[in-house]
């Protein structure tokens, strides 16, 4: 079931505000995939980022005039329709579309880097050095020290989205925990269905509890039963 981020982020927010703080200090990491990332960028935003590092104008025109005009045709029942203007995203197959599509990403990763009441994970080996943001074509990982700040950072990339034409696919991100015993030790105080039902992710199986990961947007029937060890009472909402 696909959701928007301002849902993701009601979800989060109702959910913070019930674990205490042994659960948001734990450090986590934000797999993000992007809806439909290369059909999806707004042009005149990826025009305005290549004159933000820089690119010359003609070359710029370039990249315009090879997105002008672009046109797309389906095949239905052995039919193909008319010829349908096509007003964002990027070429599929042009070799050049990787670079162009992880130029637009860069945005969001400077934006994300810039905030000051963000913190990435530290780097092994390193002094005072952290690892934030990352991305590899539509898929970007987002490196949290704490788990309070999640709700912040998804209020930047729900900014960039709306600027941008990119916006998070729940359903195929993920949301990993380091220290998944205090989180489930937490999430087990109250009633799972009211978390099923604000979290819209399933528990944690036996297989995927000692990685902490959760899928955010999933809908899976199987796991509507409570945790092991849990107690499926609890105070009403």
């Amino acid at each position: 079931m696909t959701k928007t981020v301002m849902m993701m982020m009601a979800q989060l927010t109702t959910a913070t505000e019930q674990i205490d703080l042994t659960a948001e200090d734990s450090r986590c990491i934000l797999l993000l995939d992007f809806r439909k990332a290369y059909d999806t960028v707004d042009r005149d935003f990826l025009y305005e980022s290549m004159r933000l590092f820089g690119f010359t104008e003609s070359f710029i025109d370039l990249i315009c005039r090879i997105h002008t005009g672009t046109t797309a045709t389906f095949v239905v029942n052995g039919g193909q329709s008319s010829a349908l203007p096509v007003r964002s995203g990027i070429r599929q197959g042009c070799p050049l579309a990787p670079l162009l599509f992880l130029l637009v990403v860069e945005v969001l990763g400077l934006a994300l880097k810039q905030d000051p009441s963000l913190k990435g994970l530290p780097v092994p080996g390193t002094v005072d050095r952290t690892h934030l943001f990352s991305a590899f074509v539509d898929d970007s990982t987002l490196f949290l020290d704490t788990a309070k700040q999640i709700l912040h950072a998804l209020g930047i990339i729900q900014a960039f989205g709306n600027l941008s034409g990119l916006h998070v696919q729940p359903a195929k991100s993920k949301l990993l925990f380091f220290e998944p015993g205090h989180l489930q030790s937490e999430l087990c105080r109250y009633r799972h269905r009211a978390l099923r039902r604000h979290y819209q992710v399933p528990w944690v199986r036996d297989r995927d509890r000692a990685s902490g990961q959760q899928k955010l947007g999933s809908s899976d029937p199987d796991n509507s039963a409570p945790p092991p060890h849990c107690d499926a009472g609890g105070d009403k909402r």
